[in-house]
Protein backbone atom coordinates (compact mmCIF):
# COMPACT_ATOMS: atom_id res chain seq x y z
CA UNK A 1 0.00 0.00 0.00
CA UNK A 2 1.38 2.92 -1.39
CA UNK A 3 1.61 6.04 1.25
CA UNK A 4 -0.99 8.63 0.48
CA UNK A 5 -0.33 12.53 0.30
CA UNK A 6 -1.59 14.59 3.20
CA UNK A 7 -3.13 16.65 1.02
CA UNK A 8 -5.93 15.01 0.53
CA UNK A 9 -7.44 14.87 4.29
CA UNK A 10 -10.16 16.64 5.54
CA UNK A 11 -11.58 18.16 8.63
CA UNK A 12 -15.78 17.92 8.74
CA UNK A 13 -15.91 18.68 12.72
CA UNK A 14 -16.81 22.58 12.85
CA UNK A 15 -20.79 21.25 13.73
CA UNK A 16 -24.35 22.39 12.63
CA UNK A 17 -24.44 25.31 10.53
CA UNK A 18 -25.71 28.37 11.96
CA UNK A 19 -26.40 31.97 10.92
CA UNK A 20 -24.48 34.80 12.01
CA UNK A 21 -28.02 36.82 12.87
CA UNK A 22 -29.81 33.83 14.61
CA UNK A 23 -29.88 30.13 14.98
CA UNK A 24 -31.23 29.44 11.40
CA UNK A 25 -30.30 25.90 10.58
CA UNK A 26 -29.12 26.09 7.06
CA UNK A 27 -29.22 22.65 5.05
CA UNK A 28 -27.34 24.08 2.34
CA UNK A 29 -23.81 23.69 4.45
CA UNK A 30 -24.60 20.02 5.33
CA UNK A 31 -24.84 19.31 1.67
CA UNK A 32 -21.78 21.21 0.46
CA UNK A 33 -20.12 18.83 3.05
CA UNK A 34 -21.90 16.44 2.00
CA UNK A 35 -20.83 16.71 -1.58
CA UNK A 36 -16.89 17.01 -0.29
CA UNK A 37 -17.04 13.99 1.66
CA UNK A 38 -17.98 11.67 -0.89
CA UNK A 39 -14.80 13.13 -3.02
CA UNK A 40 -12.53 12.42 -0.21
CA UNK A 41 -13.71 8.79 0.22
CA UNK A 42 -13.40 8.33 -3.40
CA UNK A 43 -10.04 9.54 -3.66
CA UNK A 44 -8.94 7.72 -0.33
CA UNK A 45 -10.00 4.45 -1.65
CA UNK A 46 -8.24 5.25 -4.92
CA UNK A 47 -4.98 6.00 -3.41
CA UNK A 48 -5.53 2.68 -1.41
CA UNK A 49 -6.09 0.23 -3.95
CA UNK A 50 -2.98 2.27 -6.12
CA UNK A 51 -6.23 2.22 -8.81
CA UNK A 52 -5.43 4.57 -11.92
CA UNK A 53 -8.15 7.05 -11.26
CA UNK A 54 -6.08 8.84 -8.32
CA UNK A 55 -4.34 10.28 -10.99
CA UNK A 56 -7.40 11.52 -13.47
CA UNK A 57 -7.15 15.45 -13.07
CA UNK A 58 -10.34 15.08 -10.47
CA UNK A 59 -8.90 13.17 -8.21
CA UNK A 60 -5.68 15.08 -8.58
CA UNK A 61 -7.55 18.06 -6.74
CA UNK A 62 -9.86 16.14 -4.14
CA UNK A 63 -7.65 17.62 -1.43
CA UNK A 64 -9.21 20.89 -2.08
CA UNK A 65 -12.03 20.02 -0.21
CA UNK A 66 -9.79 20.65 3.05
CA UNK A 67 -10.02 23.88 2.50
CA UNK A 68 -13.71 23.74 1.82
CA UNK A 69 -13.89 22.33 5.64
CA UNK A 70 -11.36 24.85 7.35
CA UNK A 71 -13.21 28.10 5.11
CA UNK A 72 -16.49 26.69 6.51
CA UNK A 73 -14.95 25.58 9.79
CA UNK A 74 -14.17 29.30 10.05
CA UNK A 75 -17.94 31.03 9.08
CA UNK A 76 -19.79 28.96 11.88
CA UNK A 77 -17.35 29.44 14.53
CA UNK A 78 -16.69 32.82 14.47
CA UNK A 79 -20.26 33.31 13.91
CA UNK A 80 -21.06 31.63 16.79
CA UNK A 81 -18.26 33.41 19.15
CA UNK A 82 -19.66 36.87 17.57
CA UNK A 83 -23.06 36.26 18.52
CA UNK A 84 -21.61 35.36 22.39
CA UNK A 85 -19.14 37.45 22.73
CA UNK A 86 -21.46 39.95 24.98
CA UNK A 87 -21.14 37.58 27.84
CA UNK A 88 -18.36 37.78 30.40
CA UNK A 89 -15.17 35.90 29.28
CA UNK A 90 -15.58 33.34 31.72
CA UNK A 91 -19.06 32.31 30.02
CA UNK A 92 -18.23 33.18 26.64
CA UNK A 93 -15.30 30.37 26.88
CA UNK A 94 -17.13 28.02 29.01
CA UNK A 95 -20.20 27.97 26.52
CA UNK A 96 -18.08 27.44 23.69
CA UNK A 97 -15.14 24.55 24.81
CA UNK A 98 -18.26 22.92 26.32
CA UNK A 99 -20.79 22.76 23.06
CA UNK A 100 -17.23 22.02 20.93
CA UNK A 101 -15.95 19.12 23.31
CA UNK A 102 -19.30 17.45 23.67
CA UNK A 103 -19.40 17.41 19.39
CA UNK A 104 -16.25 16.22 18.60
CA UNK A 105 -14.69 14.34 21.31
CA UNK A 106 -16.96 11.18 22.56
CA UNK A 107 -16.48 9.94 18.68
CA UNK A 108 -12.60 10.71 18.49
CA UNK A 109 -12.29 8.97 21.54
CA UNK A 110 -14.11 6.26 21.73
CA UNK A 111 -12.22 5.47 17.87
CA UNK A 112 -9.21 6.03 19.86
CA UNK A 113 -10.06 4.35 22.87
CA UNK A 114 -10.63 0.61 20.56
CA UNK A 115 -7.46 1.04 18.95
CA UNK A 116 -5.79 1.04 22.54
CA UNK A 117 -7.27 -1.90 23.50
CA UNK A 118 -6.36 -3.58 20.27
CA UNK A 119 -3.01 -2.74 20.71
CA UNK A 120 -3.14 -3.61 24.11
CA UNK A 121 -4.05 -7.20 23.24
CA UNK A 122 -2.40 -7.63 19.89
CA UNK A 123 0.27 -5.25 19.54
CA UNK A 124 -1.29 -3.62 16.30
CA UNK A 125 -1.38 -1.34 14.68
CA UNK A 126 2.17 -1.30 15.26
CA UNK A 127 3.46 2.12 15.15
CA UNK A 128 0.35 2.72 17.47
CA UNK A 129 2.59 3.08 20.95
CA UNK A 130 4.50 5.98 19.74
CA UNK A 131 2.20 7.94 17.90
CA UNK A 132 -0.60 7.62 20.84
CA UNK A 133 0.56 10.19 22.90
CA UNK A 134 -0.07 13.10 19.54
CA UNK A 135 -3.52 11.62 18.80
CA UNK A 136 -4.34 12.07 22.12
CA UNK A 137 -3.21 15.34 22.68
CA UNK A 138 -4.76 16.91 19.40
CA UNK A 139 -1.03 17.49 17.82
CA UNK A 140 -0.99 14.52 15.41
CA UNK A 141 0.01 17.19 12.63
CA UNK A 142 3.71 17.67 14.72
CA UNK A 143 4.24 14.11 14.83
CA UNK A 144 4.13 14.17 10.99
CA UNK A 145 6.33 16.77 10.31
CA UNK A 146 9.36 15.10 8.00
CA UNK A 147 7.88 12.26 8.26
CA UNK A 148 5.20 12.01 5.09
CA UNK A 149 3.89 8.64 4.25
CA UNK A 150 5.58 6.91 7.37
CA UNK A 151 2.62 6.49 9.92
CA UNK A 152 -0.37 4.71 10.35
CA UNK A 153 -2.91 4.41 7.69
CA UNK A 154 -6.04 4.73 10.19
CA UNK A 155 -4.87 7.95 11.38
CA UNK A 156 -3.28 9.13 8.63
CA UNK A 157 -5.96 11.84 8.24
CA UNK A 158 -6.45 13.20 12.13
CA UNK A 159 -3.74 15.92 10.95
CA UNK A 160 -6.45 17.97 10.15
CA UNK A 161 -8.28 17.65 13.07
CA UNK A 162 -5.48 18.76 15.17
CA UNK A 163 -5.10 21.98 13.19
CA UNK A 164 -8.75 22.73 13.91
CA UNK A 165 -8.32 21.92 17.98
CA UNK A 166 -5.34 23.94 17.69
CA UNK A 167 -7.37 26.74 16.27
CA UNK A 168 -9.60 26.81 18.79
CA UNK A 169 -7.33 27.21 20.90
CA UNK A 170 -6.30 30.75 20.12
CA UNK A 171 -9.13 32.02 17.80
CA UNK A 172 -11.93 32.78 20.60
CA UNK A 173 -9.77 35.07 22.65
CA UNK A 174 -8.95 36.69 19.60
CA UNK A 175 -12.66 37.37 18.38
CA UNK A 176 -13.23 38.06 22.32
CA UNK A 177 -10.26 40.79 22.96
CA UNK A 178 -10.53 42.85 18.86
CA UNK A 179 -13.41 44.66 18.32
CA UNK A 180 -14.52 46.18 15.03
CA UNK A 181 -11.96 47.18 12.81
CA UNK A 182 -9.14 45.82 14.95
CA UNK A 183 -10.65 42.19 14.15
CA UNK A 184 -11.04 43.05 10.45
CA UNK A 185 -7.57 43.99 10.33
CA UNK A 186 -6.40 40.70 11.82
CA UNK A 187 -8.52 38.69 9.12
CA UNK A 188 -6.88 40.82 6.48
CA UNK A 189 -3.68 40.54 7.98
CA UNK A 190 -3.85 36.68 8.22
CA UNK A 191 -5.23 36.11 4.56
CA UNK A 192 -2.27 38.45 3.27
CA UNK A 193 0.71 37.40 5.75
CA UNK A 194 -0.04 33.26 6.08
CA UNK A 195 0.82 32.68 2.25
CA UNK A 196 4.20 34.73 3.21
CA UNK A 197 4.54 32.24 6.40
CA UNK A 198 3.93 29.46 4.08
CA UNK A 199 6.62 30.85 1.42
CA UNK A 200 9.55 31.36 3.97
CA UNK A 201 8.75 27.82 5.89
CA UNK A 202 8.43 25.79 2.58
CA UNK A 203 12.12 27.99 1.45
CA UNK A 204 13.73 27.60 4.98
CA UNK A 205 13.32 23.14 4.80
CA UNK A 206 14.50 22.97 1.64
CA UNK A 207 17.14 24.75 3.04
CA UNK A 208 17.60 22.40 5.73
CA UNK A 209 17.54 19.01 3.88
CA UNK A 210 14.16 18.04 3.82
CA UNK A 211 13.17 17.40 0.00
CA UNK A 212 10.36 19.26 -2.07
CA UNK A 213 8.18 16.92 -1.29
CA UNK A 214 8.36 16.69 2.21
CA UNK A 215 8.49 21.00 2.55
CA UNK A 216 5.50 20.91 0.73
CA UNK A 217 3.69 18.28 2.90
CA UNK A 218 5.27 19.45 6.06
CA UNK A 219 4.32 23.17 5.33
CA UNK A 220 0.33 22.45 4.20
CA UNK A 221 0.37 20.52 7.50
CA UNK A 222 1.70 23.12 9.95
CA UNK A 223 -1.07 24.77 11.91
CA UNK A 224 -0.34 28.58 11.01
CA UNK A 225 -0.33 27.80 7.24
CA UNK A 226 -4.21 27.16 7.44
CA UNK A 227 -5.32 29.96 9.17
CA UNK A 228 -5.54 32.16 6.33
CA UNK A 229 -8.55 29.51 5.38
CA UNK A 230 -10.69 30.07 8.59
CA UNK A 231 -9.68 33.92 8.63
CA UNK A 232 -11.75 33.53 4.72
CA UNK A 233 -14.85 31.71 6.27
CA UNK A 234 -14.37 34.00 9.36
CA UNK A 235 -14.46 37.18 6.98
CA UNK A 236 -18.22 36.61 6.15
CA UNK A 237 -19.57 37.48 9.17
CA UNK A 238 -17.22 40.15 10.27
CA UNK A 239 -17.13 42.11 7.21
CA UNK A 240 -21.01 41.02 6.28
CA UNK A 241 -20.51 40.02 3.14
CA UNK A 242 -23.48 38.30 2.86
CA UNK A 243 -25.26 41.74 2.39
CA UNK A 244 -22.29 43.44 0.20
CA UNK A 245 -21.76 41.22 -2.47
CA UNK A 246 -24.19 40.93 -5.12
CA UNK A 247 -24.93 37.81 -7.21
CA UNK A 248 -23.34 38.57 -10.27
CA UNK A 249 -20.05 39.94 -8.82
CA UNK A 250 -20.03 36.56 -6.49
CA UNK A 251 -20.29 33.90 -9.81
CA UNK A 252 -17.78 35.91 -11.41
CA UNK A 253 -14.83 36.25 -8.97
CA UNK A 254 -16.04 32.14 -7.85
CA UNK A 255 -15.63 31.15 -11.56
CA UNK A 256 -12.28 32.82 -11.97
CA UNK A 257 -10.55 32.22 -9.11
CA UNK A 258 -12.01 28.94 -8.77
CA UNK A 259 -10.82 28.13 -12.80
CA UNK A 260 -7.22 29.43 -12.03
CA UNK A 261 -7.04 27.18 -9.16
CA UNK A 262 -8.06 23.85 -10.86
CA UNK A 263 -6.17 24.97 -13.55
CA UNK A 264 -2.68 25.61 -12.21
CA UNK A 265 -3.52 22.70 -9.48
CA UNK A 266 -3.63 20.29 -12.01
CA UNK A 267 -0.38 21.56 -13.67
CA UNK A 268 1.19 18.73 -11.51
CA UNK A 269 -0.86 15.73 -12.63
CA UNK A 270 1.69 16.23 -16.01
CA UNK A 271 4.39 15.92 -13.89
CA UNK A 272 6.23 14.74 -10.87
CA UNK A 273 3.27 13.90 -8.13
CA UNK A 274 6.43 13.70 -5.63
CA UNK A 275 6.74 17.86 -5.51
CA UNK A 276 3.55 18.68 -6.59
CA UNK A 277 2.42 20.95 -3.81
CA UNK A 278 6.00 22.51 -4.50
CA UNK A 279 5.53 23.00 -8.11
CA UNK A 280 4.88 26.65 -9.62
CA UNK A 281 4.90 27.72 -5.59
CA UNK A 282 1.44 25.93 -5.61
CA UNK A 283 1.90 26.20 -1.75
CA UNK A 284 1.76 29.54 -1.86
CA UNK A 285 -0.80 30.95 -4.08
CA UNK A 286 -3.24 28.20 -4.42
CA UNK A 287 -4.54 27.73 -1.11
CA UNK A 288 -5.45 31.41 -1.45
CA UNK A 289 -7.58 31.00 -4.50
CA UNK A 290 -8.93 27.82 -3.77
CA UNK A 291 -10.02 29.46 0.03
CA UNK A 292 -11.52 32.41 -1.78
CA UNK A 293 -13.41 30.18 -4.18
CA UNK A 294 -14.92 28.58 -1.25
CA UNK A 295 -15.71 31.97 0.91
CA UNK A 296 -17.47 32.78 -2.01
CA UNK A 297 -19.52 30.16 -2.83
CA UNK A 298 -20.30 29.45 1.26
CA UNK A 299 -21.62 33.63 0.94
CA UNK A 300 -23.74 31.82 -2.16
CA UNK A 301 -25.05 29.36 0.00
CA UNK A 302 -25.54 31.13 3.12
CA UNK A 303 -27.86 33.52 0.93
CA UNK A 304 -31.50 34.60 2.20
CA UNK A 305 -33.80 32.02 0.27
CA UNK A 306 -31.47 29.97 -0.94
CA UNK A 307 -32.71 26.91 -3.14
CA UNK A 308 -30.01 24.79 -5.18
CA UNK A 309 -28.86 21.57 -5.76
CA UNK A 310 -26.75 21.25 -2.00
CA UNK A 311 -30.06 21.54 -0.54
CA UNK A 312 -30.86 17.77 -1.99
CA UNK A 313 -31.85 15.39 0.75
CA UNK A 314 -29.57 12.82 0.26
CA UNK A 315 -26.45 15.36 0.27
CA UNK A 316 -27.95 17.04 3.26
CA UNK A 317 -28.34 13.27 5.29
CA UNK A 318 -24.86 12.55 4.07
CA UNK A 319 -23.54 15.94 5.39
CA UNK A 320 -25.34 15.56 9.27
CA UNK A 321 -23.46 12.00 9.58
CA UNK A 322 -20.09 13.71 7.89
CA UNK A 323 -18.02 13.68 11.26
CA UNK A 324 -18.12 10.12 11.84
CA UNK A 325 -17.73 9.37 8.18
CA UNK A 326 -14.69 10.97 8.53
CA UNK A 327 -13.28 9.56 11.57
CA UNK A 328 -14.15 5.61 10.72
CA UNK A 329 -13.80 5.87 6.71
CA UNK A 330 -9.98 4.79 6.13
CA UNK A 331 -9.99 2.02 8.55
CA UNK A 332 -12.95 0.76 6.98
CA UNK A 333 -12.05 1.65 3.23
CA UNK A 334 -8.34 -0.14 4.39
CA UNK A 335 -10.58 -3.87 5.21
CA UNK A 336 -12.71 -3.29 2.30
CA UNK A 337 -9.87 -3.54 0.41
CA UNK A 338 -8.03 -6.40 1.74
CA UNK A 339 -11.07 -8.06 0.79
CA UNK A 340 -11.37 -7.04 -1.97
CA UNK A 341 -7.61 -7.81 -2.39
CA UNK A 342 -9.04 -11.68 -1.54
CA UNK A 343 -11.97 -11.73 -3.30
CA UNK A 344 -11.33 -10.34 -6.99
CA UNK A 345 -14.19 -8.37 -8.47
CA UNK A 346 -14.50 -4.93 -9.87
CA UNK A 347 -12.64 -2.36 -7.44
CA UNK A 348 -15.76 0.39 -8.32
CA UNK A 349 -18.35 -2.48 -6.78
CA UNK A 350 -15.54 -3.01 -3.89
CA UNK A 351 -15.62 1.43 -3.51
CA UNK A 352 -20.09 1.19 -3.25
CA UNK A 353 -19.65 -1.40 -0.77
CA UNK A 354 -17.09 0.12 1.56
CA UNK A 355 -19.22 3.43 1.16
CA UNK A 356 -21.68 1.77 2.30
CA UNK A 357 -20.58 0.40 5.42
CA UNK A 358 -19.04 3.85 6.30
CA UNK A 359 -22.34 5.00 6.54
CA UNK A 360 -24.11 2.35 8.50
CA UNK A 361 -21.39 2.69 10.78
CA UNK A 362 -21.58 6.64 10.98
CA UNK A 363 -25.43 6.60 10.92
CA UNK A 364 -25.32 4.46 13.66
CA UNK A 365 -22.65 6.36 15.92
CA UNK A 366 -24.63 9.62 15.24
CA UNK A 367 -28.34 8.27 15.98
CA UNK A 368 -27.36 6.01 18.87
CA UNK A 369 -24.15 7.72 19.87
CA UNK A 370 -23.01 10.80 18.86
CA UNK A 371 -26.97 12.59 20.08
CA UNK A 372 -26.46 11.72 23.54
CA UNK A 373 -24.06 14.01 23.65
CA UNK A 374 -24.99 16.54 21.75
CA UNK A 375 -28.20 17.03 23.58
CA UNK A 376 -25.41 18.10 26.00
CA UNK A 377 -24.79 21.13 24.54
CA UNK A 378 -27.05 23.30 26.38
CA UNK A 379 -26.33 21.90 29.96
Amino acid sequence: MRAVSAATFESPDAGQPVAHAGPRYMPSLDGIRGLGILFVLLFHYAAIVESPLVNHPTMTTAWIWVQMFFVQSGYLITAILLRTKDLPLKDYLKRFYWRRSVRIFPIYFAYLGLFLLVFLLFHRPRGFGKEAPFLFSYTYNFIRLGHPGHLETEFVHFWSLAVEEQFYLVWPLLVFFLRGRRLKALLIGMVVLVPVFRLCMAHWLTLHGFTRYEAGQDTYMFTLSQFDGFAFGAAIPVFELGARIRRPRLWAAVTVAGALAIAGLNYYALGDRETHLMDNAQHVWAFTLVDFTFMMVIVHLTAPGYRGVFNAVPLVRLGKIVYGLYVFHFAILIGVARVAARAGGPLGLWFLVGLAVCWVAAHVSYQRFEKRFLSLKGV
